[in-house]
């Protein structure tokens, strides 16, 4: 893995999504409303929080199967990677999936994957490579 800038002050990372449920769920709405059907009090996700106030959020699959699942590996899964709004660009996001791939590799995951995302960029930062692109589209009748 490269070389992360260290967690912003003021920021703690805390697994599960009990530990503040309401919380959570206002901070997910404020990023993607879409995504709060996929947050439950039994999700496995990684939250940080800045002064004590959610700031960000993704949720974490230690046995994902995936387009490079082969049987032979143990992918784990990154998803729904947010921070909220008036949070963002402190270095947040970044802490929390370094935070989040450390704890997959600790679990014994030998592959790490991200799907459905166009920050590839972002994600590059902490040596993630695009290697697959998907294209969606629709018919109206």
């Amino acid at each position: 893995m490269r070389d992360i800038p260290t967690r912003p002050d003021g920021v703690s990372l805390v697994f599960g999504a009990s530990t503040d449920p309401q919380s959570l769920l206002r901070a997910v709405e404020s990023v993607d409303p879409e995504w709060v059907q996929y947050f439950t009090s039994e999700s496995p996700v990684l939250i940080a929080k800045l002064d004590g106030e959610t700031a960000g959020f993704c949720i974490i699959d230690e046995n994902a199967d995936t387009v490079i699942t082969d049987g032979k590996n143990n992918v784990g899964s990154i998803g729904c990677v947010g921070v909220v709004p008036q949070m963002r660009k402190k270095g947040i996001g970044l802490a929390m999936v370094a935070e989040a791939m450390r704890r997959l590799k600790q679990n014994g995951c030998t592959d790490a994957f991200i799907h459905y995302t166009y920050l590839d960029w972002w994600y590059g930062r902490l040596g993630f490579k695009t290697f697959l692109r998907y294209s969606f589209s629709e018919k109206i009748f």
